[in-house]
């Protein structure tokens, strides 16, 4: 998830600069996101505490690391083409979709599927120092290649959905 969040860093560019949509209503829309998913936690954290399934309370919800990566790569997939409205609806429910639900179970899950992972409070803590050092990582080296990659996708037909899929 580290890396995505190198590639959601760019969803305001691809926004004003490929669909040529209003910067201050693509901010709205973020506001309006971010609204979303400061309720949609709670409500995550309760329905996560509340279900049990077989394999633990966390782990079946790692599944959401697919419809999570679909909906970042429909989100720059959207149509230069389309009208200003639709882009917009979609880049609502695409960003939403991804920040609100999808990375909110996941993030909630993390913790969970950590502590019955490592039992011991020092090996949750290694482990999490190293996924923290190796997220700073991945978060640079996405910093570091993003530009270069928009370079040279971006000209392409597909070229924002190319660069997200890979």
């Amino acid at each position: 998830m580290w890396l995505s969040w190198a590639v959601l860093g760019y969803v305001n560019y691809f926004s004003t600069d490929h669909l040529h949509l209003n910067v201050g209503v693509v901010g709205t829309i973020f506001l309006a996101s971010k609204i979303l998913d400061a309720i949609s936690n709670f409500i995550v954290a309760t329905i996560v505490d509340n279900h049990k399934f077989k394999k633990g309370k966390g782990r079946p919800w790692n599944i959401c690391i697919i419809p999570y990566w679909l909906c970042v790569i429909i989100m720059f997939s959207i149509p230069a083409s389309l009208g200003n409205t639709a882009k917009y609806i979609m880049l609502f429910l695409m960003y939403s979709l991804v920040n609100a639900v999808f990375a909110t179970i996941l993030t909630c899950v993390e913790n969970i599927y950590l502590k019955h992972a490592f039992l011991e409070e020092s090996e949750r803590t290694t482990i999490s120092t190293i996924a923290s050092g190796l997220g700073t990582l991945s978060m640079i080296a996405g910093t570091i290649l993003m530009p270069v990659l928009i370079s040279i996708f971006e000209k392409m037909n597909h070229g924002w959905t190319i660069m997200t899929a890979v």
